[in-house]
């Protein structure tokens, strides 16, 4: 009956997202979804050929892969595997979305598991598995194409095994010895082991997503010798090398990529030449204030009870584990407010558990405190996430004309647009089935502003000369923040009929 109860917030989860109507990747989230499935089509396809690597991200491209390839062979389709992920995209989406959010809900009930087996308490799992309620950026979680889902399952892997290891001292090892001896040598064995799964974790979550830096500090402030310190640091860096060889060709842009977003105080390695903008960072913290009221209140909490162990002179392992976890959480914090997005707290949104966790036992409440806490605490994060936050959507619906010339820009929403933003970052490899199976089309890239075809830039000047009607396809936002070298005109919300070639005016 207990493990029962283990299994409710899995299903709210799977009877929210079954229930719910979703839009289609390409209407709404085809950034990032397009660029993993075209590039773990590429994968699929030639065991190769990933162009994205700002992520990394490179995991998710190869879980992806996998789940194509799978999928293609059950359905037995007599067409090529390009061919049929290309014609029927959204089909693969769905199939890798609701892969991602399958696995993630098994490992919120086995967490609420393993929790209730380490600790025989059954409030404590239910604890843990409140970590899929915690704000609106868990939703990224959960039915999404993107490094997200991977990096969530990946914290909750490593605070599993961290309180496992750290807090309980259970080996990591599956046998257990009994003489003295033999325990001192396990002892030595498992923090061998320890350095190791912990060092292929981390490297994981950053070849997933280089925002996990953080999640770095977690064993590397708490393994309690220099050598094994060293040694861990050393995994770290080659399971990252290991998890990012499709793209290790990459490196120098990665590297300097990251360098860019370090030292810049824009999105994507723009804006100033100054490594934080304190203007937009105040206004990112309101953003984060009011958007993360969860996240906000256990790190308060945290640091309150940090204080009083202080005071009282309690330095033992809660301490030590409270103040490392807050530190992480507050590293991660920082980074994101540098570059704001909501679903850059994912790497984090497990450790909060952690805290959840040590601050009970610290308070060391009756049994029915305990669940009258956990049962409040579940039902907040119930009534402030539930509802899956919507982003908005932007740009215009589509609507075609024959003898009109469509140009389809960044968050234009169109089919057409989203299969070729994704076979822009993944090599370009499908222009031509592209091109075979949808015919002329014609984009723009709001970054280089150039008008393109499936494979190379034509001029828009020969476009207009064809006496059509000229229509381009972008949000308003994009409008205003990168005007396009042409003149355009508003026909409505994200529509925009082109009047002139602005190089042609200025001859």
């Amino acid at each position: 009956m207990k493990y029962l109860l283990l299994i409710i917030i899995p299903i709210i989860i799977l009877v929210k997202l079954s229930s719910s109507d979703e839009p289609p990747f390409w209407q709404g989230h085809y950034d990032p979804a397009y660029i993993y499935l075209f590039n773990g089509l590429n994968f699929a396809d030639k065991y190769g050929n990933i162009g994205h690597y700002d992520n990394p991200g490179t995991p998710a491209h190869v879980i992806s892969a996998l789940i194509i390839k799978t999928t293609y062979i059950i359905r037995n389709s007599q067409k090529t595997l390009p061919e049929d992920v290309i014609l029927n995209p959204e089909y693969y989406l769905k199939i890798i979305a609701w892969t991602f959010t399958i696995f993630n809900c098994v490992l919120i009930f086995f967490s609420g598991l393993v929790i209730y087996k380490l600790t025989s308490d059954l409030v404590f799992g239910l604890l843990f598995q409140s970590v899929a309620l915690f704000s609106t950026a868990i939703n990224f979680a959960f039915y999404r194409v993107s490094p997200e889902p991977v990096l969530f399952g990946t914290a909750t892997i490593l605070c599993l095994l961290f309180l496992r290891s750290f807090y309980f001292g259970k080996p990591l090892h599956v046998f257990v010895h009994h003489n003295d001896q033999a325990k001192s040598e396990l002892i030595i064995k498992d923090y061998r082991i320890s350095v190791l799964v912990f060092g292929i974790i981390i490297g994981f979550a950053l070849a997933t997503k280089i925002n996990s830096l953080p999640l770095v500090f977690i064993p590397l402030l708490l393994l309690d010798k220099f050598r094994r310190k060293i040694a861990y640091i050393l995994v770290v860096v080659l399971s990252f090398v290991v998890f990012t060889l499709p793209v290790v060709s990459y490196y120098p842009r990665l590297f300097l990529w990251i360098k860019n977003i370090t030292i810049h105080s824009g999105h994507y390695g723009y804006g100033t030449n100054e490594i934080i903008d304190s203007s937009v960072f105040m206004e990112n913290f309101l953003k984060f204030i009011k958007g993360e009221p969860l996240i906000v209140f256990v790190m308060v909490v945290s640091l309150i009870v940090i204080i009083r162990q202080v005071i009282q002179k309690k330095h033992d392992i809660h301490l030590k584990i409270l103040i490392v976890f807050l530190l992480v959480q507050i590293v991660e914090i920082i980074m994101v407010l540098k570059h704001f997005r909501f679903h850059y707290f994912m790497p984090i949104l497990p450790t909060l558990a952690v805290n959840l966790f040590v601050i009970l036992k610290i308070a060391e409440f009756s049994y029915k405190t305990r669940l009258a806490t956990v049962i409040l605490f579940i039902a907040a994060c119930f009534v402030l996430n539930f509802v899956i936050r919507k982003d908005k959507i932007e740009g215009s619906q589509i609507v075609y004309h024959q003898d009109d010339i469509n140009i389809y820009a960044y968050q234009s929403r169109s089919p057409l647009y989203a299969l070729k933003f994704g076979d822009d970052y993944a090599r370009n490899i499908n222009a031509s089935l592209l091109e075979k199976e949808f015919g002329k089309q014609c984009f723009y890239n709001v970054w280089s502003k150039q008008v393109t075809d499936w494979k190379q830039e034509i001029s828009l000047d020969s476009l207009m000369r064809l006496n059509r009607n000229l229509f381009f396809f972008t949000s308003g936002r994009y409008v205003s923040r990168m005007p396009p070298p042409f003149k355009i005109k508003l026909m409505s919300e994200g529509k925009y009929q082109i009047e002139a070639n602005s190089a042609s005016l200025d001859k």
